[in-house]
């Protein structure tokens, strides 16, 4: 799952994701991965609302942040897909909040 992150390229591979995240075994076996590759997420690098609220506002918003973010380290990148899906997509955003409290430190 983590090679597929890092693959999310445009909106609808973003929105594909974000389908697949809706099952709560796919954020448990997310969470198994990132174990095993040392992953967590630090409250420093979370986008604050406002920013969150900008890059998700539109499809060509979204597509700039997803293009923003590219060059960003993996653990970042992970982390605001995660954001970004939690703010677009009702059906997955509750699942998604309880998996970041989870693997979020600091």
């Amino acid at each position: 799952m983590f090679d597929t992150f890092m693959a999310i390229g445009s909106v609808e591979a973003l929105d594909s994701l974000s389908v697949n995240l809706m099952d709560e075994d796919a954020l448990r076996k997310l969470q198994e991965e990132m174990a095993s590759r040392d992953i967590a997420f630090l409250r420093a690098d979370y986008w604050p609302a406002d920013v969150l609220a900008r890059r998700t506002k539109n499809s060509a918003a979204i597509k700039r942040a997803i293009g923003g973010i590219q060059e960003e380290p993996a653990e970042q990148r992970m982390l605001h897909l995660l954001q970004m899906i939690s703010s677009i997509s009702p059906g997955a955003s509750d699942g998604i909040q309880r998996f970041l409290r989870r693997v979020t430190f600091g």
